[in-house]
Formats: structure tokens, sequence, C-alpha cells
């Protein structure tokens, strides 16, 4: 999914394209921070966790995940989240408050407008054009 969004962004007929390398080290502090953000998005993470759990400082973490993200931490995060929310939308039984909840998110309307700016449909349309039938 998150190759699929990010593929989603690119205009093909823009010939914009540029060839970076990034540090080995920035490559594997940004997974690794994504690999602990997918584990705990039941909870807010503060840069400032995230930074001390992957052993970097923050300007590093922040630049290193835009870098191979293409995204600020932040950005980041909702999307995670909000993929998360999409797969539980169609593959659950899940009201969509206790989705919410399990996220992270203490109300529903703002779970519902994160989930609507993000992915273009509010949680029930999402669930209704996207589950199989």
């Amino acid at each position: 999914l998150e190759i699929l969004y990010l593929l989603s962004m690119v205009d093909p007929h823009e010939n914009k394209f540029k060839m970076s390398i990034l540090p080995r080290s920035q490559v594997l502090l940004a997974k690794r921070a994504a690999g602990f953000l997918e584990k705990n998005m039941d909870r807010p993470v503060s840069i400032a966790e995230l930074s001390r759990e992957c052993g970097a400082s923050q300007t590093y973490l922040q630049t290193s995940v835009k870098a191979v993200y293409g995204m600020t931490v932040a950005s980041y995060i909702r999307l995670l989240k909000m993929q998360k929310a999409a797969s539980l939308l169609i593959n659950s039984e899940k009201s969509i408050i206790h989705i919410g909840s399990d996220l992270g998110y203490e109300n529903a309307s703002k779970f519902s407008a994160a989930f609507a700016k993000i992915m273009g449909e509010t949680p029930s349309e999402y669930r209704k054009n996207h589950s199989v039938k």
C-alpha cells in the first residue's frame, strides 16, 4: 500500500526524477523508525521518543525519514495509521469508532476527518466502496 500511495503521487509526464544515493545508515534508521511506529500505532509517539528508541538525534531522524519516505515523521505516522485503518475497515467487522480508538484517536470525528484527508473518503464511505461483497 505504501508503494502504491507514493507512486500515485508521481506524474508520469514529468521527467523530474533525480537519482539520489542515501547513506545506508539513513535508510536503516528510517526503517527502524517505521518498524517502531508500526508496532506502536495504538498510541501517540513523539519525535523525541522515536529518536531515543532509534538511537539518533531528532534532526537526523527527521532528515532520514524525509529522505527515505518523502514526508515528515508526523505525515508518515498519519499515513501508517490510515493505511492500517483502511485495512481494518475492509478486512474486519470492527466499528469505525473501535478502529479509530485502536489507532490512538480518542474522538471518532477527529479520526474520520484525518482518514478522509488522507484517503479521500470517510471511513464509512471507504468501507462501503472497498469491501468485497
